[in-house]
């Protein structure tokens, strides 16, 4: 968050959600870590549904949907791909017995 800030440009919706509710920076990510649960569980729940929509034009929506989240849960991985690092390995390279 404060790398955007130095950059004076970008408007963040922490700070926004802050100034507006007056909760602490902790009450608000708790906040959003149980909005962004919920919309995976949503998510999750519908791709096991039948669906008018054709397979392949969902899974690369939800594809899209996943990148993100391991992009940046844990930090900016755009800005920063070194905390990609470690996943990528995981993701792409370890096999995951099932």
């Amino acid at each position: 968050m404060k790398f955007g800030q130095k950059r004076g440009h970008t408007v963040y919706t922490i700070e926004c959600y802050t100034k507006e509710y007056g909760l602490s920076i902790k009450e608000i990510t708790e906040k959003f870590n149980q909005i962004i649960e919920n919309a995976w569980k949503d998510i999750n729940q519908q791709c096991l549904k039948p669906t008018p929509v054709l397979v392949d034009i969902l899974l690369p929506i939800v594809n899209l949907a996943r990148i993100m989240e391991v992009t940046y849960k844990d930090g900016d991985g755009f800005t920063y791909p070194q905390y990609l690092k470690d996943i990528f390995p995981t993701l792409f390279i370890n096999q995951i017995s099932i």
